[in-house]
């Protein structure tokens, strides 16, 4: 996907602009490792807040918010070196009556150097069961589409 306009991303694919801060840079000068997955969580709210138009990131207001993560899956290829601007990039991947399976990113500011890529699964559970339970009609009707143009842009339809 490195050919892609990542200031205008195609339908399927949802860009999130961040930078690193110092407190997040290790002794080699560059982005902890651990820090990866918090910005995975991020773009995922403001993915959230896009798809769903949500006001207020609460499981009450909006049930679907209510999951936990299954597995996740990164590679680190080129170090993000120092306080610096950056993208994290999703594509959906997978949507199943509990899960969804998202793609994920992080590429320099212009998009031209894949820093790390891998995969989040999360499942759904209810608010009051604690069990995994299947996503809103509402989610359904907003993210469906979306993965399936992430589908289509990886060519995996």
């Amino acid at each position: 996907m490195s050919a892609l306009n990542y200031n205008s991303p195609p339908p399927g694919l949802f860009v999130y602009r961040t930078r690193a801060h110092f407190y997040e840079i290790d002794a080699l000068w560059v982005l902890h490792h651990s820090r990866y997955l918090q910005f995975v969580e991020r773009a995922q709210q403001a993915l959230f807040d896009e798809l769903m138009g949500a006001k207020e990131f609460s499981p009450e207001k909006y049930p679907d918010l209510y999951v936990v993560v299954k597995r996740v899956e990164i590679d680190y290829l080129v170090p993000l070196r120092g306080v610096a601007p950056f993208l994290v990039t999703l594509r959906g991947v997978k949507l199943q009556e509990a899960g969804l399976t998202v793609a994920f990113e992080f590429r320099s500011e212009d998009g031209a150097v894949l820093h790390a890529r891998g995969e989040r699964t999360v499942c759904k559970l209810g608010l009051q069961t604690h069990e995994p339970t299947g996503w809103s009609a509402e989610f359904r009707a907003k993210y469906e589409p979306w993965v399936a143009a992430g589908a289509a842009l990886a060519g995996e339809k």
